[in-house]
This record gives structure tokens, C-alpha cells and sequence, in this order.
């Protein structure tokens, strides 16, 4: 199923955006990936490309300013050329400071070279400010349809994320592969024929299999909250995808599924340690991206996405091999630690799942399906919004 799931998904060609006009770029994660992808040998013509047709349009205003008495019969006629021509500029000035900071900002994702690090921060001050002054002197204008600056906003809060997300992102990593190998079995010494509650975390892992009832372990709340801290401090970084939306709904959903599958295994006793083996597969599912987010940060796991056939291949091969393993564990957890049979573990978790679509149905009915994955991709800004409606 993993095989089948993974050579459907992974092969999938993107949406052909190499074509797209660059006075009409979306802020999109596809899009720009696409478009450096497929000008990124004539990276340096692309940027220049921007400035030349500014100075063109600022060389048209000025013939318009020296024909006004022998090419213009009509004063009011002039005004509007005189108009259009100002807004000519400012666009074109706004379009070439948007050029130059997504094609540094792309080549520092590809290379990670310190050069195009430095000019797209720069690039991205401009564009920011020239964008907030096309916005107030242009206001109540008719302006035509270009480049879209909602997207574009949003694009700039997820780019000055970038910096901070690959620090915490980095932080997240360490302390996951720490507690990791401290729960490596024998690692910790055992306390008093106790063993340590990483222990717990490395074999809900590893090796569901061997979890037993039996066993004493020293330490279980502090295991507990530091892998809780963790999956917290995943969904943190996971905001510097988007907005606070989509990590809270979706880790919501996720902590929602293992306190209802904690109380349905065993009546909620043991409640600590069952925890700590439901937290673990979850923890290391969320760290298979933010690797890509430590380096980086998100925008160099899309780009990978959306331009790399092998990357993608690799990627989803290993995302459903966690995703079925991570339900494995839990059926495997939930007979073990309820001491029960196969098929009462499979209900449990199944009730656990069927709290978690209840909720996503009830918001499916509130918000609606196109309100649902609008406000979630304009967060995310995987897709152009007419890709999707």
C-alpha cells in the first residue's frame, strides 16, 4: 500500500508555471520553485532583465514629457498617458525588487551560497517598502492585474520567519535525537531494577513489541512532558510554514487522537507511560521534515518538492513508511499495554480515528470544504488559488 501510494504521488508532474509572464507572478511556492528552476542558468539576465524594463518605462515618460506641446492635442488625453506612465514605474520598480529578492531567495535555498543570502534580505527590504508605498499612493486607482500582493505579503512574513525557523528547527532535532539516544536500551543506567522511561520512547520506536506491563521505569512524567515540549516545539517551527492555522488544527487533531486512544487503553491507568510510547512515533514523524527545516528552513523542502522527482520519490516513500508504521505501533501498543486481543486493539485505535474525523467533519460542515483548504493553502501558499477553485 506504502509502494502503491508513493509511485502514485511522488510521480505526479507539478503544474507547468516555467511559462508564466514575470509582470504576472504569483507569490506561490510552486511557482516561483518552478520558474528559478527554469531560469536559474540565466539567473543574473532575469534580474537584470527588471531593471532594463524599468528604465525603459522611466525613457517612455520622459519622450511623453518632451512631445507634451507637438504630439498631444488634448491636454486631458496627456494626463492619463502622464498617469499610466507614473504607474508604469512604480510597478515596474516594485516588479524588479520582487524579482530579485525571490531569485536570491531561491538560489541561497538551491546553494545556500552567503552572497545570495545577504541580496535577498536586501532585495526584500525594498520590495517591502516600495510595495507599501505602491499600496497608499495607488489605493483607490484601478490598477491592473499583476502581481498579487496579498500573496506577496504573505510570501514576506514567511520569508522573515525563515532565519528563526531554521535556529529553533535545529534546536527541535538535537533534542529529539538527545532524548533518542538516551532511551538507546542500556544508555541510562537502570535505577533500582527500574529502567529509565527513554527506554519507553526508543521502543515505542524501535520495537513496540517488547513494551511490557511489567516493567518499572524511573523518570516516566519527566519523559513525558520533555517529549510533549518537543512535539509543542515541532508545532511552533511548523507555524513558520504558514500561519498558526494549520499546526494548531493539525496537532490539535494529533494530541486530541493520543489522549483518546490514552484513556481507552487500560481505563486510562498507566496513563504516563502510555503517553510517552504514543508521543514517540509521533515526534519522530514530525522530524522527518523539519531535517529539511533545520537546513534551509520550509521553503527548501518545497522547492524540493515541487522541482525534484527523486526527491519526492524518497521523501513519500519514507512519509508513508512512518505514516503505516506509526499506526502499526499504536495497534501493536494498544494490545500490549490493554493486554487484550488484535481485534480490540484495532477497534480502539479505530475509535480514536473516528474522534478525530468527527471533528474535522463537524469543521468541514462549519466552515465548509472550499473555505476549509482556501484559508489553508493561502497559509501554506502551496498552490496559485485558481489550481485549486
Amino acid at each position: 500500500m506504502a509502494g502503491l501510494a508513493t509511485g502514485y504521488f511522488a510521480f505526479r508532474k507539478a503544474p507547468d508555471t516555467t511559462k508564466t509572464d514575470a509582470s504576472a507572478l504569483g507569490a506561490s511556492s510552486i511557482i516561483l520553485s518552478n520558474k528559478y528552476l527554469a531560469t536559474e542558468d540565466h539567473r543574473t539576465e532575469v534580474m537584470d532583465q527588471g531593471f532594463i524594463t524599468l528604465k525603459n518605462a522611466i525613457a517612455r515618460k520622459d519622450m511623453l514629457l518632451q512631445s507634451r506641446d507637438t504630439a498631444i492635442s488634448s491636454l486631458e488625453s496627456y494626463d492619463r498617458l502622464l498617469v499610466t506612465a507614473d504607474y508604469d514605474i512604480e510597478y515596474f520598480r516594485l516588479m524588479d525588487y520582487y524579482t530579485q529578492f525571490y531569485m536570491n531567495y531561491y538560489h541561497w535555498i538551491q546553494t545556500g551560497d552567503p552572497g545570495a543570502n545577504t541580496s535577498y534580505q536586501l532585495a526584500l527590504g525594498q520590495f517591502k517598502a516600495v510595495m507599501a508605498y505602491h499600496e497608499q499612493k495607488y489605493e483607490k486607482e484601478i490598477v491592473r492585474k499583476g502581481l498579487e500582493l496579498d500573496e506577496a505579503r504573505q510570501l514576506v512574513v514567511l520569508t522573515e520567519k525563515t532565519p528563526l525557523s531554521v535556529r529553533w528547527g535545529k534546536v527541535v532535532v538535537v533534542l529529539s535525537l538527545f532524548l533518542l539516544l538516551l532511551g538507546i536500551p542500556g544508555a541510562v543506567r537502570d535505577r533500582a531494577n527500574r529502567k529509565f522511561a527513554g527506554t519507553l520512547y526508543f521502543d515505542a520506536v524501535f520495537r513496540p513489541a517488547w513494551i511490557s506491563t511489567l516493567n518499572l521505569y524511573h523518570g516516566t512524567w519527566r519523559v513525558g512532558l520533555f517529549l510533549m515540549a518537543i512535539y509543542l516545539l515541532d508545532l511552533v517551527v511548523f507555524s513558520s510554514f504558514s500561519s498558526t492555522l494549520v499546526p494548531l488544527c493539525l496537532g490539535g487533531l494529533g494530541l486530541i487522537f493520543a489522549l483518546v486512544l490514552a484513556l481507552l487503553i487500560n481505563r486510562g491507568r498507566d496513563l504516563s507511560k502510555i503517553l510517552v510510547t504514543l508521543l514517540g512515533p509521533k515526534v519522530l514523524f514530525l522530524s522527518l521534515i523539519l531535517v529539511f527545516v533545520a537546513i534551509r528552513g520550509p521553503q527548501y523542502f518545497w522547492y524540493q518538492v515541487w522541482t525534484s522527482d527523486l526527491f519526492r520519490m524518497i521523501f513519500l516513500s519514507l512519509f508513508f513508511m512512518l505514516l503505516f508504521r506509526k499506526f502499526q505501533i499504536y495497534v501493536t501498543l494498544s494490545k500490549r499495554w490493554s493486554q487484550g486481543t488484535l481485534f480490540s486493539a484495532v477497534i480502539k485505535v479505530s475509535i480514536a480515528m473516528g474522534v478525530q474525523l468527527l471533528l474535522v467533519g463537524l469543521a468541514l460542515i462549519y466552515f465548509g470544504l472550499e473555505g476549509i483548504f482556501a484559508a489553508l493553502n493561502n497559509d501554506l501558499l502551496l498552490f496559485p488559488f485558481g489550481l485549486l477553485f
